[in-house]
């Protein structure tokens, strides 16, 4: 009798110990789900460029129209500065950008900047759009990059830890393809996904301490259509 009270009390130990592991698991799924399921701040970027609500610095920048996609066209940037949305104290949540590059090696870039201080201190995820299915091994690594300017930026990166802050891109896009870049921060962690993959591209941790700032594009010969921001603080 003793033993079989014995079972029971472990059985009843172990189903409400699932229990518990199954109320943390949708815990945490309905906080993550009520972070992301709001309705994102959108930015319709040919109409910040008509309303003059872009910060574009020196890019050259135009509107263009093809198959009811409205968009810009952003030319080479000499200065490679971003061009800055009227955001200025993002801290956590998720940022998207659609975006289509073009197959120029070394000639066309797109990518999301965020905690920024100005034109030079600044976190940014880009992508390297004629590297997304190069036949070299080499150039195919070196599709997505994370960088913190002015410190830690690609070169540096690349020299010091090769192949941490810079991936290849499983299934990756044609070039010249529309393609959405979805960043997660939160914390020091930065996550990048490609098209709404279920794994990220890249996956790193932040290299200085910064907590919040400005976001912003850095973008040369490519074209932009939006960006979707959802916060998880509440000041929007």
């Amino acid at each position: 009798m003793r033993q079989i009270v014995g079972i029971s009390v472990i059985i009843c130990n172990k189903t409400n110990f699932r229990r518990n592991e199954w109320k943390l698991a949708i815990s945490f799924f309905l906080i993550s789900f009520s972070v992301f399921a709001q309705d994102p701040l959108v930015f319709r970027l040919p109409q910040m460029l008509t309303e003059g609500s872009l910060e574009i610095g020196k890019h050259e920048v135009t509107n263009g129209e093809k198959g009811g996609r409205e968009f810009l066209i952003v030319g080479k940037n000499q200065a490679e500065k971003p061009i800055w949305l009227p955001i200025n104290d993002f801290q956590e949540g998720k940022i998207e950008l659609v975006a289509k590059g073009k197959d120029i090696l070394q000639g066309s870039f797109y990518g999301l900047v965020f905690h920024a201080e100005n034109d030079s201190i600044f976190d940014v995820v880009y992508c390297r759009p004629f590297n997304f299915r190069a036949e070299d091994p080499v150039r195919k690594i070196h599709a997505i990059q994370y960088s913190s300017n002015p410190d830690f930026d690609w070169p540096f990166l690349r020299t010091n830890h090769n192949g941490i802050y810079e991936k290849g891109i499983d299934n990756a896009p044609a070039a010249e393809d529309w393609v959405t870049l979805t960043l997660e921060i939160q914390g020091d962690s930065v996550r990048a996904f490609i098209n709404h993959s279920q794994a990220p591209a890249l996956s790193v941790k932040k290299l200085n301490n910064r907590t919040q700032g400005k976001i912003g594009i850095r973008v040369a010969n490519a074209e932009l259509e939006l960006i979707r921001i959802w916060k998880t603080d509440d000041d929007f």
